[in-house]
């Protein structure tokens, strides 16, 4: 990958003599202009269908253009209001049909290849280079936590522009490491839903495998009536009172990673998930939250935050918080709350005016059908080897960002040449 090297002292650095100093206006389209006529339904991307640092839109609705951002195919959407952007909010738009032209937010920067100058993945990658991130920091304006991008600071701002050819030698490399990534990722979604679909057919189809390794209600298992309706003989209408028991053990002076439940159903360490401190600096009275342990802030429970700790550490929560342990039905319970038939019956036992609230007395009380334990064991046998596979792919995930991650900012700068005949690996 290495190629013998000239570099020349500009005003932004030394940089590889064929390459150019210019403003980031004059390198790429900033806001280029793109034609919707308004009362036209397009796509519509909203800031929270962007995750950070990752290139994929991962969602749009439809909704008729009232303004705001405007953009097609090529395009880089990258966040101009604080969190966003210093969080990495920035997209590449691969979504879209030939000629369509989409909208979204107005907090957003559309960014372009232009014609002899930039092309447009190589902008994609400049966008979440460290340096045009900190020039694009660094010229917003306005009052503490609404400050945003000035758009035409930024493209006055200066930065090295490597010949076309090689442009598309460095997005060749870096987008190949984005495709093994997104695979990856496909893979781990692809996998929980495996794990999704084997326990609605085993508890809520109640096609289970039978004692000849049959489709249980399929091939003529005897079904008994219960108050939740058909049965299988030998499982029982119950609750969740049935497959867990409550913890109130408190973390008095031992250390504890603090923890909070978010929507994606996990229990993830604050200090990593929120920008700001959400907890004391006494953990005394925080509970304690070990491996396979749920919990749950009842005042957000009827918008899905709740979690289960999946790494062997010693957790706390906060004491407002409800901590529960499973006895071995762990994955039983996670899969369970993903149904509607249970979602449902949290908003129902949920009490309160102005802010809904389900406490543990009432989240027992849930109604489920309860199994027997040694198909609930067997059960986790198979989600443990899904889990473990899916770790695997994770750690993968992980090296080839820090890889990318590695490589962006030298490629950027030159310190690392790609020949430009390099194209992209499969």
């Amino acid at each position: 990958m290495k190629q013998k090297t000239k570099f020349k002292q500009t005003e932004i650095g030394m940089i590889p003599e064929e390459w150019e100093v210019k403003p980031i206006g004059e390198a790429m389209g900033v806001n280029p202009k793109r034609e919707v006529k308004k009362g036209i339904k397009t796509k519509y991307v909203a800031m929270q269908d962007l995750k950070e640092f990752n290139k994929k839109v991962l969602n749009f609705i439809y909704r008729d253009f009232k303004g705001g951002s405007k953009f097609k195919n090529g395009d880089t959407l990258m966040a101009r209001i604080t969190p966003c952007l210093e969080n990495g909010k920035t997209a590449f738009v691969d979504f879209l049909d030939e000629t369509e032209i989409a909208n979204g937010s107005t907090e957003f920067i559309v960014l372009s290849g232009k014609e002899d100058e930039t092309t447009n993945e190589f902008v994609y990658y400049l966008s979440i280079s460290p340096n045009m991130r900190a020039d694009a920091i660094q010229s917003m304006t306005g009052t503490s936590g609404r400050q945003r991008v000035q758009i035409d600071l930024l493209a006055s701002k200066k930065i090295a522009i490597p010949p076309i050819l090689e442009q598309e030698a460095i997005a060749n490399i870096l987008s190949s490491l984005d495709k093994k990534i997104e695979l990856n990722q496909q893979m781990n979604k692809t996998l929980e839903a495996i794990g999704q679909a084997i326990f609605k057919r085993w508890f809520v189809d109640f096609e289970f495998p039978n004692e000849q390794g049959k489709p249980y209600k399929s091939s003529g298992g005897e079904m008994v009536e219960s108050e939740l309706g058909k049965i299988p003989k030998g499982w029982r209408a119950g609750s969740f009172e049935d497959v867990i028991k409550e913890k109130r053990t408190k973390i008095k002076d031992r250390d504890a990673q603090v923890l909070s439940a978010v929507k994606a159903g996990e229990l993830v360490n604050s200090k990593d998930f929120f920008n700001k401190k959400v907890y004391s600096d006494k953990l005394n009275k925080y509970l304690e939250v070990e491996k396979f342990d749920f919990a749950y802030n009842p005042s957000r429970i009827n918008i899905g935050s709740i979690g289960m700790l999946k790494k062997d550490i010693l957790g706390a929560v906060s004491p407002v918080y409800v901590v529960f342990s499973c006895n071995g039905n762990h994955y039983f319970v996670e899969q369970a709350l993903k149904l509607l038939f249970i979602k449902s019956q949290i908003l129902k036992f949920c009490s309160g005016t102005v802010r809904q609230s389900l406490t543990y007395d009432g989240f027992r009380r849930i109604q489920i059908v309860v199994p027997p334990k040694g198909l609930v064991l067997e059960f986790n046998k198979i989600l443990e080897k899904l889990l473990e596979y899916k770790s695997q792919i994770y750690e993968n995930i992980v090296t080839l960002t820090k890889i990318r991650d590695l490589l962006l900012p030298k490629l950027m700068l030159g310190k690392i040449r790609v020949p430009v005949e390099v194209k992209a690996y499969d």
